[in-house]
């Protein structure tokens, strides 16, 4: 509910507590629930700050394609794969930086990691922000 109170739990253990949501003020460019054809970072930075209970994320990693040097990028079944741009960990601790600043204070960001990503290390992205690992689903 945007500029709404919401009832949550106080802890995912118990009792009530009350989360207020900032009202959504959005740059008259920025539309709910439309679809927008812009970069990702010059959208982020248009986000009001503090104003997002969620954010889902799915960077294109290029790590595991460097990491594993198949040799055989664009061939066969992975063209349509390595024809995405592929995002290194600057952008992708870019991304995680501007997420912070537009998550509300018990705002919660969903990385959609890979195994190579989760088993080598990602806490590094979130260096200089308010963001920790919670969970894994």
């Amino acid at each position: 509910m945007v500029g709404n109170d919401v009832r949550a739990p106080a802890t995912v253990y118990s009792a009530d507590r009350v989360l207020s949501a900032p009202v959504l003020n959005l740059p008259p460019d920025l539309r709910v629930n439309e679809r927008l054809r812009m970069d990702g970072i010059e959208f982020l930075t248009l986000l009001p700050a503090s104003s997002f209970p969620l954010v889902f994320f799915d960077p294109q990693y290029r790590g595991i394609l460097d990491k594993m040097s198949y040799g055989n990028e664009g061939e066969s079944r992975s063209r349509s794969r390595t024809a995405l741009p592929q995002m290194g960990e600057d952008l992708i601790v870019r991304f995680v930086a501007l997420i912070d600043r537009a998550l509300m204070p018990s705002g919660h960001l969903f990385l959609w990691i890979d195994k190579f990503h989760l088993c080598s290390g990602f806490a590094h992205w979130f260096a200089g922000t308010s963001l920790e690992v919670v969970d894994m689903l």
